[in-house]
């Protein structure tokens, strides 16, 4: 599992999940950012406890390197934006 944006998303096998919410004992529910897939993981310290439920669409493959650049961008830009 790879972090890939300041803890609010993670790509696992090659599936991206958004943050959903943390539980009383620490470990975090993720969900599909795929809107109506209802596949969850709940993790603990970066390791996969358990999977929740199953995909529902064909398989988008998320790299994470990909990710975390067209993320690095997206902030690069931002300052630029204001500043027009």
């Amino acid at each position: 599992m790879e972090i890939v944006t300041n803890k609010e998303h993670v790509v696992y096998q090659s599936n991206k999940y958004g943050r959903y919410y943390t539980k009383k004992n620490d470990s975090v529910c993720w969900r599909c950012t795929i809107k109506r897939c209802n596949a969850r993981l709940e993790t603990d310290n970066g390791a996969v406890l358990k999977e929740i439920g199953q995909h529902n669409h064909a398989k988008k493959v998320a790299i994470p390197s990909a990710v975390s650049l067209r993320v690095a961008c997206k902030r690069m830009t931002f300052p630029c934006v204001l500043l027009r």
